[in-house]
């Protein structure tokens, strides 16, 4: 059956002097120019507290164009204090709709409340710290009829 198969071109060296580009670089849409994680590591209290072990709560509005929100944030403490030697807190509450991987590696010290909805994959790769996810208060219907998380929840948790 595979007697006539030629797959002497998986062998050979691409010829790297040749543009490939299929198409004239073009900007990203899609690009992120700032995050919100890059909003809240700017926070002198935040930075404080990552710093200095300190507490802090704030509020701050989401959206569902805001991913892998707190990524940064645990990694910024992990790169300081090691996985478990932040004695901190940032309790922080978002109020609106968290887009995909909202509280990814959430680590100890950090406990993120969602006001609204979140999208697929909350708390995913989660090691620590405590996420809770529930309804606007004036939501306008019963809450346990209704989904108010995407897929995969905790994918990777520990």
């Amino acid at each position: 059956k595979t007697s006539n198969l030629d797959l002497s071109y998986v062998a050979q060296m691409p010829d790297v002097t040749t543009n490939r580009d299929w198409a004239p670089e073009a900007p990203n849409p899609w690009a992120q120019t700032g995050t919100l994680d890059d909003e809240l590591l700017a926070r002198d209290d935040v930075k404080r507290a990552i710093e200095k072990h300190e507490d802090v709560q704030l509020t701050v509005p989401i959206t569902n164009v805001d991913r892998t929100v707190t990524a940064r944030i645990a990694g910024a403490i992990a790169k300081a204090h090691g996985n478990k030697g932040w004695k901190g807190s940032l309790h922080m509450i978002f109020e609106g709709c968290a887009g995909q991987s909202f509280g990814f590696c959430c680590l100890d010290g950090l406990d993120l409340e969602v006001r609204g909805d979140a999208n697929d994959y909350v708390g995913k790769s989660m090691h620590g710290g405590r996420i809770r996810i529930r309804p606007v208060d004036e939501i306008g219907f019963d809450p346990l009829d209704s989904v108010i998380v995407g897929n995969t929840c905790l994918y990777g948790a520990t």
